[in-house]
């Protein structure tokens, strides 16, 4: 490259930087007032804490009281973007370089593009065209949630767009690494900071390996073996414990539904992946090029196996729509390269496509602007502030803030996650669902206390409002007070004696349910039963969902030992036979201390079992009681033997290990110079057209052998589609037959099954076959005496019934929806019903 050349890309990289920062206003960048928008203000609680409780313990990763009734803050989620926050925020106050990190990745791809096709050894203009074609996907307002894009960085996805300019970077130092066995230990770093970014462009990262292996396995293994085992070792420290955590977290797996092809081929993206089809037609004798077809093709499969293999499948399309838009470039460069002033056209094409992207830009600039204006800056902030202050000047425990869309004007919808920064009180609701092992069971709270519920775990299934049984799970959960806006539940609240308004903020309603003890330790009234299971899950969501069972808490273990039988007087292997054995003792003085990382208990009884309302976890460590445990719905109990006891959260034997394989991997880049020649060999001939038969069988194998696996073993969402679809066309018999084979393949908890259940049964009153119709509608109500189908099962029972002859069985169900579930449109249709039956 000529220093002319080098000249021009500089400034067009500039331009870009420019261009961006056009839309990212530096003033509010650097106006120091607590970010919002989507889930991105929901993230600054974790900033803090990481700075002001984490660090100053020389830790990165621990226990978060704030959200879930508290989970392991960064066994899950991704700590680099917030370590990179601290550490800005000891020269410039935590709040700018909160919204600072938030945009690096998005200012960095352009340049880690460019410098991957450097890498690649594209000649000029090939790197600065693609790094100008990053704009397109940057400023991409097709989706908002699937990263990368700055719509989905604006949503909280900010960790996922830091990740992808490293790996990225990546893709070109790691060709360059195989190819001339250099850069081992910059391409170890950079997998590390893909990694400690965000996990699916850890997943890419394998996946930019991958291609390696097609080739000249014999030459190329080693080099791949060092440099990924160098990467690993690196992150070992977060990442052993990241998958011991994985029994504790909570799934969020499913087939991402796309409705247009628009949404992966958008317009603004358009011109730029035609480019990218043609330079693939026209570069096919190039290596390059199958380097980018096979990591193309790796996303499409990534994307179709997703759900089978336990990931998001939508977290690959990025990749793909960056890899051929930039790919764009090497095409775009041929076409052009017998122009005169070629030398200019990078200024040119930037020109063009700043002009095109701004032409196809309309809500991106408000977003920007709403989400760094920050939350200060709203017409609500004293509306907000005074919540929050109300709150952190009130006593007792946790704090529930209705759901409702209306807390938009507040700075986001997910404006209450903020409260244990704010108010300093805990909450339910937190950005982290993934990470908590609770978070099934704040959903449900959820459903139960909002009018207008989130229900965002297809998992699980859901409740009908239902503020009665709403009340007895916040005192479960230890909360005292309930945040409300919408009027309906405003009414239903006057109905409810045992809340009292305390405060009145705008809209907004602040309550305090006067039966809750305040306390997050108590002695369990009755005797808990021992319940060996392999599933505790399905059986902690039933028994949650019970009101009959929630009396007697039940212990979950997989296998019970002599030691564990001798502390309960029932054993189970099924909650249908479960008792309630009442204690004698009814008088138990219990004193307790919740801190961050650990509580303290002092207790009159030795031996009378605890409740601790704080999520299970195996790092909670205790003295003064033989061993912790997991207890319904997700708690903590113990046993006592003395009357002092300490619990604290420790980073536990997989922590410990993966510290050491991290201290390793330091040693191992210290001593480099008398291992690395381990890993070289001589250089190998180039790939030809070998590569390109095995990028092709590879890609019609894999997709095939998808495909012949989805028709062989569909999963419950496969069979609820095609069920649903036979329903709509009015063939009961089919319907009928695939809802059975969506209840045989789902579990007790799942909203899947909850669905399939209610519609099974539906198929036989659609046939008149009121007799059948009614058994399973029963059989349904059993079985989910409380969900949101339930309201629905009652109203179809009643016309069973009625259709039956037995009008008076149907005017009393008619009666009890009406009482039971007021809010809901069943409760309307059943006066209708009533009239009639008159």
């Amino acid at each position: 490259m000529s220093a002319g050349e080098g000249c021009i890309d500089l400034i067009v990289l500039g331009l870009i930087v420019f261009f961006c920062l056009n839309y990212f206003d530096p003033r509010l960048l650097l106006l120091k007032t607590t970010i919002n928008g989507g889930d991105t203000g929901s993230h600054y609680p974790a900033a803090v804490q990481l700075k002001e409780v984490l660090l100053p313990q020389g830790k990165i990763m621990g226990w978060d009281q704030g959200n879930y009734a508290g989970y392991p803050l960064f066994y899950h989620y991704f700590p680099l973007p917030f370590l990179l926050m601290a550490f800005l925020s000891f020269f410039i106050s935590l709040e700018v370089s909160f919204k600072l990190i938030t945009v690096l990745g998005t200012l960095l791809l352009p340049f880690s593009i460019y410098a991957a096709f450097r890498f690649l050894k594209y000649a000029f203009p090939i790197p600065i065209f693609a790094a100008v074609f990053s704009l397109p996907f940057l400023f991409n307002q097709g989706n908002s949630m699937w990263g990368g894009n700055i719509p989905s960085t604006l949503a909280g996805e900010f960790c996922y767009s830091l990740g992808t300019a490293f790996v990225f970077l990546l893709l070109g130092t790691l060709y360059r690494g195989v190819k001339e066995q250099k850069y081992l230990v910059l391409n170890a770093a950079l997998i590390f900071l893909a990694g400690f970014s965000h996990a699916y462009t850890l997943i890419f990262a394998l996946i930019i390996g991958s291609f390696f292996l097609l080739g000249d396995l014999r030459r190329n293994w080693k080099y791949l073996l060092g440099t990924y085992t160098l990467g690993f070792l690196l992150l070992a420290f977060w990442l052993l414990p990241v998958l011991g955590n994985t029994p504790y977290t909570t799934t969020f797996v499913f087939r991402w539904t796309i409705n247009s092809l628009l949404e992966v081929f958008p317009l603004v993206l358009i011109p730029f992946m035609a480019l990218g089809a043609f330079s693939i037609f026209f570069k096919r004798k190039d290596e390059r090029t199958a380097y980018f077809v096979y990591l193309i093709l790796a996303c499409v499969f990534v994307y179709l196996a997703g759900p089978n293999i336990g990931i998001l499948d939508i977290r690959f399309a990025p990749f793909f729509q960056l890899l051929l838009a930039v790919f764009g470039a090497v095409g775009f460069a041929a076409l052009l390269k017998d122009m005169r002033a070629a030398f200019l056209l990078p200024l040119i094409i930037f020109i063009v496509v700043a002009i095109w992207v701004n032409a196809n830009t309309t809500y991106i600039r408000g977003w920007i602007n709403w989400n760094y204006g920050g939350y200060e800056q709203k017409n609500t902030w004293p509306i907000f502030q005074g919540i929050n202050e109300f709150l952190k000047n009130s006593n007792g425990g946790r704090v529930e803030w209705e759901h409702a869309p209306a807390d938009e004007a507040l700075g986001s919808i997910r404006s209450s996650e903020t409260l244990p920064y704010f108010a300093k009180r805990q909450t339910l609701e937190g950005i982290h669902m993934l990470g908590a092992i609770s978070a099934p069971f704040v959903f449900y709270i959820e459903s139960e206390t909002s009018y207008q519920p989130c229900n965002p775990l297809q998992d699980y299934f859901y409740s009908t409002f239902d503020l009665k049984s709403g009340a007895e799970h916040f005192k479960l959960f230890n909360v005292s007070q309930f945040v409300v806006r919408s009027p309906e539940v405003k009414d239903a609240l006057k109905a409810q004696p045992e809340f009292k308004l305390e405060k009145k903020v705008g809209e907004y309603n602040i309550y305090r349910l006067l039966t809750n003890s305040g306390q997050y330790v108590e002695p369990l009234a009755n005797e808990p039963a021992l319940m060996t299971t392999n599933d505790w899950r399905d059986a902690a969501y039933q028994w949650f969902a019970r009101r009959d069972l929630n009396d007697t808490f039940v212990v979950f273990k997989k296998q019970a030992d002599k030691a564990d039988r001798s502390h309960f007087k029932q054993v189970i292997t099924d909650l249908s036979q479960l008792k309630k054995l009442p204690y004698t003792t009814k008088h138990i003085k219990v004193k307790s201390i919740v801190k961050n990382e650990s509580i303290e208990i002092e207790t009159s009884e030795i031996g009378r079992p605890l409740l601790i309302k704080v999520s299970y976890h195996p790092n909670w460590r205790v003295e003064g009681a033989d061993k912790i445990y997991l207890v319904s719905p997700s708690f903590m109990l113990i046993f006592p033997t003395a009357h002092k006891v300490r619990l604290s959260f420790e980073a536990g034997s997989l922590g410990l290990a993966g510290k050491l394989l991290t201290l390793l991997g330091l040693v191992l880049i210290i001593s480099i110079p008398f291992w690395i020649r381990a890993v070289q060999v001589s250089s190998g001939s180039e790939v030809n057209g070998a590569r390109w038969l095995a990028v092709g069988l590879i890609a019609v194998i894999s997709v095939a052998a998808f495909f012949i696996a989805g028709l062989v073993r569909p999963g419950p969402s496969s069979f609820m589609v095609a069920a649903r679809g036979a329903f709509d066309r009015g063939n009961w018999t089919l319907s009928r037959q695939l809802y059975g084979h969506a209840l045989a393949a789902s579990k007790m908890m799942s909203g899947r099954r909850n669905e399939a259940a209610i519609f099974y049964a539906t198929t036989f009153v659609r046939e008149n076959n009121f007799t059948e119709g009614a058994k399973q509608l029963r059989e349904f109500i059993k079985d989910y005496p409380n969900s949101f189908w339930t309201p629905q099962a009652y109203f179809d029972l009643a016309y069973c019934e009625a259709n039956l002859g037995n009008k008076k069985t149907a005017a009393d169900l008619y009666k009890r929806i009406i009482r039971d579930f007021p809010t809901t449109s069943w409760a309307k249709y059943s006066l209708d019903r009533l009239k009639k039956l008159k």
